[in-house]
């Protein structure tokens, strides 16, 4: 988005972008592609909605989880500001905080729904 020059703040467009995105991943999947997708997975009721839209078209399905700590995360974006990485303005340590207690971790329940990693 920032390159295109679009300000990665602009809820409206970032939308239509990853709408974009999905249908792209879709048609990837459809041709038997690997597709990794890194957006709109906060909530559990996003996730379920993505992995609902690939098995629709008989693709299966990971769910790979990866996780930092609050400190770990605060020092990447430091360092991505550091070397001009960041879009129209970079993140506070208050909206990362805030985020972290929004976001939604799979819990076993919601991994048992996924189909096992290939190796």
């Amino acid at each position: 988005m920032t390159a295109a020059g679009i300000d990665l703040w602009a809820a409206t467009v970032r939308s239509r972008i990853e709408e974009f995105q999905l249908s792209l991943a879709l048609d990837l999947l459809r041709s038997e592609s690997n597709v990794v997708i890194e957006w709109g997975v906060w909530a559990r009721e996003e996730r379920d909605a993505l992995r609902d839209a690939a098995r629709s078209i008989g693709s299966p399905v990971e769910l790979r989880y990866v996780t930092a700590s609050m400190d770990e995360l605060w020092r990447r974006i430091v360092r991505r500001d550091l070397e001009g990485r960041r879009g129209a303005r970079s993140i506070t340590r208050q909206e990362l905080e805030e985020w972290s207690r929004t976001y939604q971790p799979p819990t076993d329940d919601e991994m048992a729904t996924y189909d096992a990693p290939s190796e």
